[in-house]
């Protein structure tokens, strides 16, 4: 999912996750001459939810937050 600068990756593969965030910040460094803000960087289950765009997003129900 992205929605202007915010941007959303799921996979069940931890590993693969990492390695995608890697090229995503290697690509705007080479490409935009920005970084990825690290401290905003989340990795985590989606058993956790997600707070994106307004939501708190679950498996399988929405909450407006």
């Amino acid at each position: 999912m992205r929605y202007v600068d915010d941007l959303v990756i799921c996979d069940d593969d931890f590993r693969k996750l990492q390695s995608i965030e890697n090229q995503v910040d290697a690509y705007l460094q080479t490409h935009l001459g920005m970084r990825l803000a690290r401290h905003k960087t989340h990795l985590a289950p989606t058993c956790h939810g997600l707070d994106f765009l307004g939501y708190f997003l679950k498996p399988y129900c929405t909450y407006v937050r």
